[in-house]
């Protein structure tokens, strides 16, 4: 009776355990989906940066504007001053 109760308890607290974590070819099939998932969230987040950072469709592009050209000042022989606009002249 004691011999059967020991071989009992021998096949009951190995079934315990040797069910106490997966198998070592499910963990690693586990690591691999895992990593799996890990890449594709991180290129979900650099793909939704990337179209952040990218000016949206049918955004006005801001060009600068060139720096404005200088106004010329004139005094005529009658002691009248003028200007003219860049580019422009006239026969005094």
């Amino acid at each position: 009776m004691l011999r059967s109760s020991l071989i009992l308890f021998a096949l009951v607290s190995g079934t315990f355990l040797s069910s106490c974590g997966p198998a070592a070819e499910d963990r690693s099939t586990m690591l691999y989906r895992s990593k799996l998932v890990q890449d594709s969230i991180a290129n979900v987040i650099r793909v939704q940066m990337n179209e952040a950072e990218a000016p949206a469709p049918n955004q006005a592009q801001v060009v600068p504007m060139p720096a404005p050209a200088a106004v010329v000042t004139h005094t005529n022989a009658a002691g009248q001053t003028h200007t003219h606009a860049p580019g422009e002249s006239h026969n005094h």
